[in-house]
């Protein structure tokens, strides 16, 4: 038999196998939740029923652990635009309220349009000014967030999230203005405006929750837009115009308040999207430090330094679990600025937060000849978004400078040798809004 021959039979006898070998797959098959426990005999209002003094570091059991407490609601709220923190508000045809669940990302377990069944047992009801709230004890004076791990245990989702699902949102001149009733609704405000003094302004600042009134006709009371500093629609400006607003009614003390969900809720003629005006941005590499370029201080003692780990580039500050004393500054090149515009510090960073927040702080100068001297620079506001993942931080205003150039310093300072976490930072920027 010559060689051709046995490579045909060869060939033949491997593809005879391989095709034995090979097994029909089938595409997994999906099935939406269910739910296999008690049927629901309960509503959201008998939730409320058993919290009847308001105000108060009063908290109730909603019901015993032999009990059966079962309530179907749908989820109205989403934390995906950021104005929600750790709580999601379900409704059903009785009312609304809110719970505490003890994680990011909620939007992803328990969209808008969820059915959820909830199972009250070792639940407890409270309020927080008069906002009815759902979770477990938190040191016997508030309502605390239900652990994630015990997430399934409480709440169990049926079927698939599905608008057809939601309640019909409650007009502003449907709204009961002299009772809780329609607190933690879904609700469609009409006709509404804001107050002059809020227009052009940003729904909310990077270092502060803001709020802005807003009249609704039909209404006899004005209603509070309460934006968090971390919302993700924050620097939509606050528009002129008449418009439409959706979201969840909440309360504090007596001012009812809207707490907007997403960038879709602001329907309005013109909602403008600022532009940031990027003038300096600086990705830090192997090379940052040098004569021409960045600078730490003190020259020999300092812990800054570069590092390439999985993937990102960082500067980055040593971990400290002793008492030793470190105060070490960063320090910019000069930086040209354009003194008629409002300028902001920008940095993408991540951190694990080990000590205090105070530990990182940014300064400036405008002595930018002068050699570095910790006295000629002056402290910005406080960094307060510290995400544990690489992501950016608020945007921090520069004072009204008459100069035109400017370095910026990161210094990290334990403050005499306590223990604390490191500091990565991939980029700074500095932007005009």
């Amino acid at each position: 038999m010559n060689r051709i021959l046995k490579n045909i039979i060869f060939t033949l006898v491997l593809a005879l196998l391989w095709g034995g070998c090979q097994k029909e797959w089938e595409e997994p098959q999906f099935t939406a939740p269910t739910y296999q426990g008690p049927a629901p005999n309960k509503t959201i209002q008998d939730i409320k029923n058993k919290h009847l003094i308001l105000d108060s570091y009063k908290l109730d059991s909603i019901c015993s652990y032999d009990e059966i407490f079962i309530v179907e609601a749908v989820v109205v709220s989403t934390d995906e635009g950021g104005n929600f923190y750790k709580s999601m508000v379900v409704q059903d045809e009785t009312g609304a309220i809110e719970i505490q669940l003890d994680m990011n990302g909620l939007f992803n377990l328990y969209p808008v349009g969820q059915k959820v069944i909830i199972d009250c047992r070792g639940l407890i009801v409270g309020d927080y000014n008069r906002y009815y709230q759902v979770g477990w004890e938190y040191r016997k004076t508030s309502v605390g967030r239900i652990n994630a791990l015990h997430f399934n245990r409480y709440i169990h989702r049926v079927g698939l999230p599905s608008k057809d699902n939601l309640p019909t949102p409650l007009l502003g001149t449907e709204i009961d203005m002299n009772s809780l009733e329609d607190v933690g609704k879904l609700v469609k405000l009409e006709n509404c405006q804001f107050a002059p003094e809020s227009w052009g302004k940003p729904f909310s600042y990077n270092e502060f929750v803001t709020e802005h009134t807003l009249n609704v006709q039909g209404v006899s009371k004005p209603i509070v837009v309460r934006t968090s500093n971390y919302a993700r629609f924050r620097s939509l400006k606050v528009p002129s115009g008449v418009g439409t607003l959706y979201g969840i009614l909440t309360i504090y003390d007596n001012n009812y308040q809207l707490m907007i969900r997403t960038r879709d809720d602001i329907q309005f003629a013109q909602v403008d999207t600022p532009e940031d005006e990027v003038f300096y941005s600086y990705q830090f590499n192997e090379n940052s430090i040098g004569p021409e370029g960045w600078s730490v201080f003190p020259a020999n003692a300092t812990r800054w330094r570069f590092v390439n780990f999985g993937g990102d580039q960082f500067m980055y500050h040593d971990y400290n679990t002793s008492n030793i004393e470190m105060d070490d500054w960063l320090i910019s090149p000069p930086i040209e600025i354009d003194a008629t515009k409002e300028s902001f510090v920008r940095l993408l960073h991540k951190i694990n937060l080990v000590g205090l927040q105070e530990y990182y702080s940014l300064y400036y100068t405008t002595n930018v000849d002068q050699p570095f001297d910790p006295d000629n620079y002056a402290p910005l506001p406080a960094i307060t978004q510290f995400p544990s993942e690489f992501s950016n931080s608020n945007d921090i205003t520069l004072p009204n400078l008459t100069a035109s150039k400017v370095r910026i310093a990161l210094r990290y300072n334990n403050h005499g040798g306590n223990p604390s976490g490191e500091w990565r930072i991939k980029k700074i920027e500095l932007i005009n809004k």
